[in-house]
């Protein structure tokens, strides 16, 4: 006779979970990760399941298909070895925020038969489940799309404000709290004189050389890297460099704005001028500008020409009484370069 917990225990099923949380639902401590997996632990528990693995995916959006481990799960769950029959996960949400990506996925793990499970959404099994699963996903997908609406919103209006939006912060300056609105730091740039004075010197090298002639920027990054001068702990190579004499937020002000409330990307004349403390004066930014052109013209795309690297972020503005708009090139034909007064708010 067979030892009856011998036999329940090969009943058990096996499962693997998978838990996520954005970074902005970390911000505004939503659905902790801890929280996901008590969750579905206590599932597990109810409905004797082992819980073999957990994929633990902190910081990423759910319409995101190369999630690393959201992808190891699928890799793994689909393998031929076969080692989960369920996934799990708090919410479908958590899989996913796009339908496309959710239904993909599902159908990858519904072929190699293994099920997704929801905690907290108890889909049926069937046709009436499918209707549900997809239309729960096109909320996810919608709550997703208006999400990402009011972010891009809210960015143009911290913009807007003069404020620093995130992401890489320009070589010569750190990012600071300007001011605190609640529980929101606002931030702005502020220099950092000791790589400050490397953009000078780049800039100064561009324009005038080392005693014979303007540099390239090739030659100015093995100057520097002869110095001992460094890029943050990394060397300067012809690329950085080049980037550095690029960037207008050097000569006091940066574009940001640049995506309409739907993703798409805005015309320059509606992008928002951020200021932020100067450390090269316009004259020699547009001077090196120019010369750079000039040294590569079948290598400069024309947005350099006409955009905002020959007029540093619009600084030059009309002399007309009462107008004092941005100028911009308007047409470069071989005759006559008109330029045009902009309004850019």
């Amino acid at each position: 006779m067979k030892d009856a917990g011998a036999t329940a225990s090969a009943a058990r099923r096996k499962a693997c979970a998978y838990v996520r949380i954005s970074t902005d639902e970390q911000a505004k401590h939503q659905t902790s990760i801890d929280s996901q997996i008590a969750a579905i632990e206590r599932w597990c528990a109810a409905e004797n399941v082992d819980l073999v693995d957990t994929y633990v995916e902190p910081g990423l959006s759910g319409t995101d298909d190369s999630r690393p481990q959201f992808v190891a799960m699928l890799d793994r769950a689909t393998g031929t070895d076969h080692p989960y029959e369920l996934v799990v996960v708090y919410s479908l949400s958590r899989f996913a925020r796009d339908l496309t990506l959710q239904r993909v996925s599902y159908q990858r793990l519904h072929r190699a038969r293994v099920e997704l499970v929801s905690v907290t959404e108890p889909f049926s099994k069937g046709s009436a489940g499918n209707l549900m699963r997809a239309v729960v996903g096109a909320f996810n997908q919608h709550y997703s799309d208006e999400g990402s609406k009011h972010t891009i919103r809210t960015m143009r209006a911290n913009a807007a404000g003069g404020f620093f939006n995130g992401g890489p912060v320009p070589f010569g300056y750190r990012s600071v709290v300007a001011e605190k609105r609640g529980d929101k730091e606002k931030k702005r740039l502020a220099i950092v004189e000791s790589e400050a004075a490397i953009v000078r010197l780049i800039f100064e090298l561009a324009s005038s050389g080392n005693g014979a002639g303007p540099m390239g920027v090739r030659a100015i990054a093995a100057l520097l890297n002869e110095r001992g001068d460094d890029l943050r702990g990394g060397r300067f190579h012809n690329s950085n460099v080049a980037d550095i004499l690029a960037r207008t937020h050097y000569v006091g002000v940066y574009l940001d704005g640049k995506r309409g409330d739907d993703g798409e990307p805005l015309p320059e004349d509606q992008w928002i001028r951020v200021p932020c403390p100067a450390i090269i004066d316009p004259d020699t930014f547009s001077a090196v500008a120019a010369r750079r052109a000039e040294r590569r013209p079948r290598r400069t795309p024309p947005r350099v020409v006409n955009g905002v690297t020959m007029l540093p972020a619009r600084l030059a503005r009309c002399g007309e009484p009462g107008c004092g708009a941005g100028l911009t090139v308007r047409s470069a034909r071989a005759a006559a370069i008109i330029i045009t007064p902009v309004s850019i708010g």
